[in-house]
């Protein structure tokens, strides 16, 4: 199984306040975010990756060269990353996965890599999420669950219609990545900026997608400036809540 990470954004409400850098590459706590990433990855066991480029590109492949130690790297680009959405992103690594199943993760997050051990092996596709802090209010997508399934995913529904948050970690198996790629191929043509969320909608009804609860697991993602403290304070509990584990 590989893993997937999406990279090829500029991040723009962070550049407000850092600059022109990649997202991934600010620091929390003397360290990238994108090593952060990286490590959790190493830590669930996974091998492979495919980081999917964009902006900044050898700057990014610099970073994770730099901290794979000795995962194997497939690098994507996405060259067209200012015009288009993550969909397109997730396209490019399709290659790469040679009809595996594999894990997606958005780069700009930090979380305990024990969510990544809880996503593998479901035989239908799964999604973490956030049931315990909802419904605070916060910038992810809504998710509505039904009978242990999820039958709706995005930014669209109500606070009242959804039961939690959408983590930012989805699980492909192989029947799901097969049919999400052949059903994204036949509308992707006139549809550049559509997000992934979009064609996996419409596999909710032929595919028993499962939610997977993020539990007592530290998550956030890291978009602005008000996030960095925040994410430095949730990376000292993760690293507390592991050693408590030790």
């Amino acid at each position: 199984m590989k893993a997937v990470i999406l990279l090829a954004g500029k991040g723009r409400r962070i550049q407000k306040t850092f600059g022109p850098i990649h997202k991934s590459l600010i620091q929390l706590n003397g360290n990238t975010l994108l090593s952060y990433v990286i490590s959790n990855v190493q830590k669930a066991g996974i091998t492979s990756a495919v980081p999917v480029l964009g902006y900044q590109k050898n700057t990014v492949l610099a970073e994770i060269e730099r901290c794979k130690g000795n995962m194997e790297i497939i690098p994507a680009e996405n060259k067209e990353y200012e015009n288009t959405n993550n969909l397109v992103s997730l396209l490019k690594a399709e290659e790469s996965l040679d009809g595996e199943d594999f894990l997606l993760i958005n780069g700009d997050m930090v979380f305990d890599y024990r969510i990544l051990l809880q996503m593998q092996g479901h035989k239908n596709g799964a999604i973490a999420v956030d049931v315990k802090d909802y419904p605070v209010q916060i910038d992810s997508p809504r998710v509505q669950i039904q009978n242990d399934r999820i039958t709706d995913l995005g930014r669209h529904m109500s606070r009242v219609d959804a039961q939690g948050y959408a983590v930012g970690i989805y699980y492909f198996s192989r029947e799901l990545s097969r049919s999400f790629f052949e059903y994204t191929h036949s509308i992707i043509k006139d549809n550049l900026q559509m997000g992934f969320h979009d064609p996996l909608r419409q596999l909710f009804g032929t595919h028993k997608i499962q939610p997977v609860s993020e539990g007592d697991y530290c998550w956030m993602d890291v978009d602005e400036k008000s996030d960095i403290v925040r994410a430095e304070q949730m990376l000292l509990k993760i690293q507390e809540m592991q050693n408590e584990k030790i």
